[in-house]
């Protein structure tokens, strides 16, 4: 595993520019000024997501990383990107945009294409509503986009073959699991953690930083869990896979829950758990913050491995007092299913 001052050093070598994720959103934005608010907003993330580089690090198992956003532009052109990107505001911590848990249960159960098939349903159903076509277009444009920019991974990836350096068992790992995202929901392991990393670079990309990955050990489990039994993946390149993501996440704002319990009081600590303990544990590396739900029925084994990694002096994960917090949220009403499946943002939220 490279450390990520390694894949910044590799990246970064004889690359020119600024890192200028607006410059691609001003691209959108200047084809129709005069647009509706709607078309404007999905035209800058259009482009942000299918004008920007899609790069593929020669180490990468899991494609996706924040060094794609590089522009080799002259100051005053970036100034006039900025001025014109400014007038139409920003999706960040300060407009109430960022600090959320995205529902990545049902992005990996539905997977892009499905996503879009329910933009469409919607469109049928809401046909004599201007309004919410209107949203439902841009919202359509913007998830093509996306797809767009897995398509454009796998174009990268595919140009990197037998280039110095590059692996070519990494590259097909990497296109194969590219190309079931593009036609549906992911069914392994490999494939669901590809499309939350990628979703996630997604949120960055719109400087939207501190998104949670949530509980990451819950949501992947059931992808975990069949992949075990299969014999197609085992702990370690479990751990492997999650190390390839964790060392490329810079900033220290972004959350990942594990453990907790359900609503019958059941400790819902898993292998999964254990395995991204493991995995934070080999980066080493200020972020991401990983916080545990800990409470009473937690695993006496689990909480001790959890000790020693807080014991290295990384500090993390962070426990956060189950019972407490439940009884909390439960006191403003929070419904069961809501309740019991809280996780932490941000820093400390």
């Amino acid at each position: 595993m490279k450390t990520f001052e390694a894949l910044n050093k590799e990246l970064k070598n004889g690359r020119k520019g600024a890192y200028a994720p607006y410059y691609y959103r001003y691209l959108g934005y200047k084809k129709d000024l005069n647009a509706k608010p709607d078309e404007l907003r999905s035209n800058g993330v259009y482009a942000l997501f299918t004008e920007s580089l899609a790069v593929v690090l020669k180490n990468e198992w899991i494609a996706g990383n924040h060094f794609s956003l590089f522009v080799e532009k002259d100051e005053s052109e970036l100034d006039e990107a900025m001025t014109i990107v400014n007038k139409f505001g920003e999706r960040h911590f300060g407009t109430n945009k960022d600090h959320y848990a995205p529902n990545y249960r049902h992005i990996l159960s539905a997977g892009i294409p499905g996503i879009i098939n329910e933009i469409d349903a919607s469109l049928l159903k809401h046909a004599d509503d201007q309004k919410k076509v209107d949203t439902l277009l841009s919202m359509k444009k913007a998830a093509n986009g996306f797809l767009k920019m897995i398509e454009l991974y796998i174009e990268e990836a595919k140009s990197c073959k037998g280039k110095d350096g590059y692996d070519d068992e990494k590259l097909d790992f990497i296109i194969a699991n590219l190309d079931a995202l593009t036609k549906g929901a992911p069914s392994s392991f490999p494939q669901a953690l590809q499309l939350v990393w990628l979703c996630h670079n997604a949120f960055v990309m719109e400087s939207r930083g501190a998104m949670a990955l949530g509980r990451l050990d819950q949501y992947l489990y059931p992808f975990y869990k069949a992949d075990i039994e299969s014999g197609a993946i085992n702990d370690d390149r479990v751990i492997e896979l999650f190390e390839n993501v964790f060392i490329k996440l810079q900033n220290d704002i972004i959350n990942i829950c594990i453990g907790g319990q359900n609503k019958y009081g059941e400790c819902e600590v898993n292998p999964l758990s254990l395995c991204i303990l493991k995995a934070v544990r080999n980066c080493n590396v200020p972020g991401p913050n990983l916080s545990l739900r800990y409470t009473l029925n937690t695993p006496d084994e689990f909480l001790d491995e959890c000790l020693k990694v807080i014991g290295t002096g990384l500090g993390y994960p962070a426990l956060m007092n189950d019972d407490v917090n439940l009884a909390a949220l439960r006191k403003y009403g929070y419904e069961d299913d809501d309740l019991y499946d809280y996780c932490m943002v941000g820093c400390i939220e």
